[in-house]
């Protein structure tokens, strides 16, 4: 009963977001919101139950999107919401316990190969995608915003990094319920404290190299610089929570950096810095 309970589960995790994700030509524009949080059913099962239950979740969501839409959607539907669920069930293998650092660094390195994938056989598509982004930009706010070439080629990891952090996000919420309905979670520990792995911080600075120091701008190398920063962009924005509960006056602190990066995008990446030198001095050990 337990075993025909866990596979019921399973099945219907996979076939909510399919649900959705097909939904939208029914539905339309009314089902958008709940598609951000398609990756949430398969981070549940993925860390609920074992490895066979999201394969079922993963076979039930893609064959109702065969039978309902088409292979290339499925396909697509894999790689954006189940692909980092199958992550988590990978490092729960041989380990007792998970921890958000490697599971967003994995996600996030897993992320930048399928960019590297679709960029070599697929690089006319994402520039029709990039041109016609910009189209439908310019369509949305009702001006002829012009962006520069450069900057359209980078749309794609843009999107890609942005959606890293919704599957955090839903990452965080199944960590959440999981917890707060069950007493218990694999993942042991809390955002605040994120540690990103010192070897995911040394392929960060390796990508660096050749576009700062040799002055290598490819867009590629941007591209992948943009994507593999959303961990260590993460770890840096929990060394100003950590901040702002340790000093007088945090919460102004807190609301001043959110409003200095909302109105100056660039100060952002000093955020990223303080990501990267957590790994070497561990802050937030220096103020315990």
């Amino acid at each position: 009963m337990f075993l025909k309970s866990n596979i019921f589960i399973s099945i219907l995790a996979g076939t909510v977001p399919a649900l959705i994700t097909v939904g939208y030509k029914i539905f339309g524009p009314l089902i958008f919101f709940f598609s951000y949080f398609t990756p949430l059913p398969f981070f549940l099962v993925s860390l609920k139950f074992n490895y066979f239950s999201l394969i079922i979740s993963i076979f039930s969501s893609i064959l109702f999107i065969i039978l309902f839409a088409s292979v290339n959607t499925a396909i697509l539907f894999f790689i954006i919401n189940a692909l980092p669920a199958l992550i988590i069930s990978f490092e729960k293998l041989n380990k007792k316990h998970i921890y958000y650092g490697n599971i967003i660094s994995k996600i996030s390195i897993c992320k930048c190969l399928i960019y590297f994938i679709i960029s070599f056989f697929y690089s006319k598509n994402i520039e029709e995608f990039s041109k016609a982004f910009h189209k439908n930009l310019q369509a949305l706010t009702k001006n002829d915003l012009i962006i520069n070439d450069n900057i359209l080629t980078l749309i794609p990891s843009v999107i890609i990094a942005s959606w890293i952090i919704i599957l955090v996000l839903n990452l965080i919420i199944a960590k959440n319920l999981l917890f707060k309905y069950e007493k218990s979670s694999q993942i042991k520990d809390k955002l605040i404290d994120i540690i990103i792995p010192n070897w995911f911080i040394i392929l960060f600075i390796l990508l660096l190299l050749p576009i700062t120091v040799f002055n290598l701008n490819f867009p590629i190398l941007i591209s992948a610089a943009i994507i593999i920063s959303i961990p260590i962009t993460i770890q840096g924005l929990t060394i100003l929570h950590f901040a702002a509960k340790k000093i007088n006056y945090g919460n102004f602190f807190l609301y001043s950096s959110y409003g200095l990066i909302f109105f100056i995008p660039i100060s952002l990446s000093i955020v990223t810095a303080l990501g990267i030198l957590d790994n070497f001095y561990n802050f937030r050990k220096l103020h315990k």
